[in-house]
Order: C-alpha cells, then structure tokens, then sequence
C-alpha cells in the first residue's frame, strides 16, 4: 500500500463528514433499539459537530477574504468564494431539518410536512446551484443529491403524515431509480459528464411531470 499516495488523496472536509455519519448512525441504531437512554439531541450530537465545522470554516473563510482585498480581483477566488457561500446556505438549511427532526421526534410531532419544509427549499436552490456550479467546473456532490431528490422528500413527509398510504417500497422508487442511475454513471469512464447529462435529463422529466400534471389538472 502506498500511505504517501494515499495522504495526498486524504479530504479531512469527507473523513468529517463519513466519520459523524457514521457515528450518528450507530447512536441512531442503539437509541432506536433502547440499548441506550440518551436524548434525540445528544444522539444527533454527530450531526451538530458537522454543522459548526461547517459554520466555522465559513466564517474563518469570509474573514479572510474581509482582511484580503486582493483576493477579489482573482477570479478562481472569488469562484471558490461563491461556492463556499452555497455550501454553506445548503447546509443551514439542512441543520434547520435536522432541528425540526430531533424536536419533532422529542415530542411526538405528526406535522411532518412543516418538518421537512426546509428540504423544500434546499431541492430549488441545490437546483440553481448545479447550474452554476456546472458553468463555473465545479465538482458538485451533496447539491445533485439535494436537487433531484424532491419527489422523495415529498413522498416521505406525506407518507409519515399518512395524507397517502403507499407502500414504503413504492416511495422508495425514486431513491431506488436515481441511486441506480448514480451507479451507472460512476461505472463509465466520464463519469462526471455523465453524471451533469444525467441531472439534466432528471431535472427535464421533472419538470415534464410536473407541466403534465398541471395540464391534466386543469382539463
């Protein structure tokens, strides 16, 4: 095994994010299986730590670039800058989910549709920033996954609240579709072209559901 290689290819941002996804899945499964007693927030506590690693990176980054004013007349700087200010608004709306999950859950809410509220809004801005993102080269991971996941938020608040009785499985499908997609595009040799043909054609047939849709509502 080569260790230099494999340092030089080490992202500590993904080792934090796998290492506190990790961690919160094994509280997760322990708390659901009463082994142990903890509350929802402490469990969640994985989760907290990623979000302030975040928060603080961020704010690290923005009084840099305050205390810099050279590095705004460099334009990859100002791009890596942008992208930074994305990410970040991504995930405070992710951590706004996850308030509402972990409040929710600690006194029995059933209004699901206002917990994932937050998701809603995450899928049209992670929209707006794959275009961006594939007009400036960036790699784009968490906004795709954000992006063409609105039909599976939707189908999961409304099963939780039990508006439709579907079978899980079936509101599973899109998941089950998409993460098949991914599997295939990450196999073929361009897998990052692939991957931006594939969000184009997903995000078209949504769009061309939705219009069918509302044609079909108003006949």
């Amino acid at each position: 095994m080569n260790l230099r290689g494999l340092f030089q290819d080490f992202n500590p941002s993904k080792f934090l994010i796998y290492a506190c996804l990790l961690l919160f899945s094994i509280l997760l499964s322990l708390r659901l299986d009463d082994k142990i007693e903890w509350s929802y927030w402490a469990v969640f506590a994985p989760i907290w730590l990623w979000k302030l690693m975040v928060i603080v990176g961020a704010s690290v980054g923005t009084g840099v670039w305050a205390r810099n004013p050279q590095y705004r007349a460099e334009g990859e700087t100002c791009v890596e800058f942008k992208a930074m200010l994305i990410a970040v608004g991504i995930h405070l709306l992710l951590l706004m989910f996850e308030v509402l999950v972990c409040d929710g859950i600690e006194r029995g809410t059933r209004f699901w549709l206002l917990v994932f509220m937050p998701l809603f809004f995450v899928s049209p801005v992670s929209v707006a920033a794959c275009v961006w993102g594939f007009r400036h080269d960036r790699s784009l991971e968490l906004e795709i996954l954000c992006s063409v996941n609105i039909l599976q938020f939707i189908f999961i608040a409304l099963r939780l609240d039990e508006i439709i009785k579907w079978p899980w499985l079936v509101c599973k499908v899109v998941k089950i579709l998409l993460l098949s997609e991914c599997q295939g595009c990450w196999a073929s040799s361009g897998w990052q072209a692939e991957m931006r043909r594939q969000w184009i054609l997903t995000m078209g047939g949504l769009l061309a559901e939705g219009s069918g849709g509302g044609v079909g509502g108003t006949e």
